[in-house]
């Protein structure tokens, strides 16, 4: 039997939202990213007085686009295989199990305890949705740079790192972190590194979640 956390099993609750939530958000980015393209064209920075040029770069702008396309699709898949799985399990309940988890808007009962089991059951046959192992020297040396980094301060963990806020919104930045760190084992201190935000943000958002859950 596959052993999905809480915290797992609420993703796949939820996976059916996040799945909607998600196709409108990167058709608007994807429309923002469009919107983006321009030819070259004369530009008045009024602070320091001069006219500029600017323009794309048609070649990077395509690799761009593409990419961004591609991670979209990423993300919607790993949602959609969950959403997908989590209705199977649904499915599988019958009708009065059914209804009794919709009328407790899947709060603590007999029948969620059945639909976890469920869906650990069609986990365990599916290994695209399993979580991914770490090798146990890996995962020693994980655990003690996430133990140094427990131990760092504010200032040390903000030193040398930049920000996206102006490009990913705090939503975003959040689901993303709890997504890397529960179903993928990332660290904190990688996290930060692939997001491009300061670690103690990371493990605020971290800590946060899992005192939500708990």
């Amino acid at each position: 039997m596959y052993h999905m956390s809480e915290s797992e099993f609420m993703q796949y609750e939820q996976a059916e939202e996040r799945l909607k939530y998600l196709r409108k958000l990167h058709a608007s980015e994807l429309q923002d990213a469009y919107d983006g393209i321009h030819p070259t064209r004369t530009c008045f920075d009024s602070g320091a007085g001069k006219v500029y040029w600017e323009s794309i770069n048609p070649v990077d702008y395509a690799i761009y686009l593409v990419e961004l396309r591609e991670e979209h699709d990423r993300s919607e898949k790993w949602w959609k295989l969950r959403a997908e799985a989590f209705k199977d399990a649904f499915a599988s309940l019958t009708e009065q199990e059914r209804f009794c988890l919709l009328e407790n808007r899947f709060g603590q009962c007999k029948e969620r305890t059945k639909l976890r089991e469920l869906l650990s059951e069609i986990i365990a046959t599916r290994p695209e949705l399993q979580r991914k192992s770490i090798p146990f020297d890996e995962l020693e040396d994980i655990e003690e740079v996430d133990r140094r980094i427990d131990r760092m301060s504010d200032a040390e963990l903000m030193d040398g790192y930049w920000d996206l806020d102006q490009q990913i919104s705090e939503e975003q930045l959040r689901e993303q972190c709890i997504r890397l760190r529960e179903t993928h084992e990332t660290p904190y201190l990688e996290i930060s590194k692939l997001l491009g935000i300061e670690v103690a943000r990371v493990k605020k958002y971290i800590k946060q979640h899992q005192r939500e859950v708990s």
